[in-house]
């Protein structure tokens, strides 16, 4: 009823453009990433990444990420109802050797996860690793709470042995907490209160009739597992993370360079062969002599 009378007391553009769900989407439809099929639908894009930055176990049916967060929360700022009960575990593995440690022990756990590497800027983290398990939707924060204590427990006995290692529990995505703290003021233990007061509800319900649920994958490829697990590597290499060598036989991506500051290499082999008008650094070897006259005469060229 209270969205019925604020519509009614809206202008026709008004009205027309808080229920304009094309808007937002013109550019993407425009470049042919988003399409309105002769169902009057926009079905969603279910490919595989081959490319992808994580390796999944045991993926959650009930989410939808690739709805909820790539289209209604990206061009609509909802955020949606699934979100708001979606609650996950994080662990930060210090290097790529932690990585992999990381993902032996989520395929023995029976818990929705993932881990790899963090390419997102905005986190803090970028060249970092991570590590996140899915609480079920229907948990709640004390069901959160109690599946935490368990992976906290499995961490600190497998990476805790000097100091206690922190796992973090948090509400829903880092890009999401974000844009409420900075456009609305107010972090994710408000996101109900501005839920309500928002109807975001109500326009994802709008939103549903129109977007069809891309197809779930439950698993990838071995191509892609592989071609990932390479590029965890790779990753650790262009960040600095020596731990790759490990995983390499200690052969490294790149031969060590050659370095003089210290060197035991002789000025004379290493003469100057470049001329300008400026004076040669070089001629220190030899200015004795030819201030002396024995080094011949000195000629200054005229450009």
């Amino acid at each position: 009823m209270e969205i019925q009378q604020k519509m009614e007391s809206m202008n026709r553009y008004q009205r027309l453009s808080a229920s304009n769900i094309l808007a937002p989407i013109m550019q993407r439809i425009k470049a042919g990433a988003f399409e309105i099929s002769p169902d009057h639908k926009i079905h969603l894009d279910g490919s595989i990444l081959p490319e992808r930055p994580w390796l999944t176990h045991m993926v959650d049916l009930e989410r939808k990420c690739g709805k909820w967060h790539e289209v209604y929360f990206r061009y609509y700022s909802i955020i949606p109802e699934g979100c708001r009960n979606c609650w996950k575990i994080v662990f930060k593995p210090e290097t790529v050797t932690e990585l992999f440690q990381l993902r032996d022990l989520q395929r023995t756990m029976d818990i929705s996860s993932k881990c790899g590497i963090e390419t997102r800027g905005f986190t803090g983290n970028r060249g970092g690793y991570a590590g996140f398990w899915y609480v079920p939707l229907n948990a709640g924060l004390k069901g959160a709470r109690e599946m935490h204590a368990f992976v906290d427990a499995k961490i600190q006995a497998r990476f805790g042995r000097e100091s206690k290692r922190v796992v973090r529990l948090k509400r829903g995505c880092t890009e999401m907490e974000n844009y409420t703290l900075k456009m609305l003021n107010v972090g994710s233990n408000k996101w109900d209160e501005i839920a309500i007061r928002m109807n975001m509800n109500e326009k994802e319900q709008l939103l549903d009739t129109i977007f069809v649920d891309p197809i779930v994958i439950e698993s990838v490829p071995t191509m892609c597992e592989i071609n990932t697990e390479q590029l965890f590597i790779d990753f650790a290499f262009e960040y600095g993370d020596l731990s790759y060598l490990e995983h390499t036989g200690g052969i490294p991506h790149m031969p060590p360079l050659v370095f003089y500051e210290d060197s035991n290499h002789k000025h004379q082999d290493f003469k100057s062969t470049w001329r300008n008008n400026g004076p040669n650094i070089d001629r220190l070897d030899n200015a004795e002599d030819e201030l002396l006259g024995t080094g011949g005469p000195i000629i200054q060229a005229i450009p």
